[in-house]
């Protein structure tokens, strides 16, 4: 019995070794923080090891704007996921590289 209790104990604490955590913005224009968040009640449900916190943005384009600028400026690693007007990732491409 001492055995396959340590057996659970040592696939517990690997399999929380496994857990990723990953974060991306999203604004609340219309229905779009609403729509999000059943989405990712269904991932969690297909990937339960993979939590995902949602960055809220403002719904203002240039606000976000701004706030990716600053972000970047400041050399965050946060957030892994971004919401991009179509015309910005030529700016920030540079940033966004690995």
């Amino acid at each position: 019995m001492k055995k396959y209790f340590v057996l659970l104990l040592a696939v517990l604490l690997v399999g929380g070794l496994f857990a990723v955590k990953i974060t991306m913005t999203s604004g609340g224009v219309g229905k779009e923080l609403e729509v999000l968040k059943k989405q990712l009640e269904m991932f969690h449900q297909q990937y339960p090891d993979i939590e995902v916190e949602i960055i809220p943005m403002p719904d203002s384009s240039t606000e976000r704007h701004d706030l990716y600028v600053t972000y970047f400026a400041a050399g965050e690693t946060d957030p892994d996921v971004l919401m991009l007007d179509v015309i910005w990732p030529a700016e920030f491409a540079p940033f966004l590289e690995d």
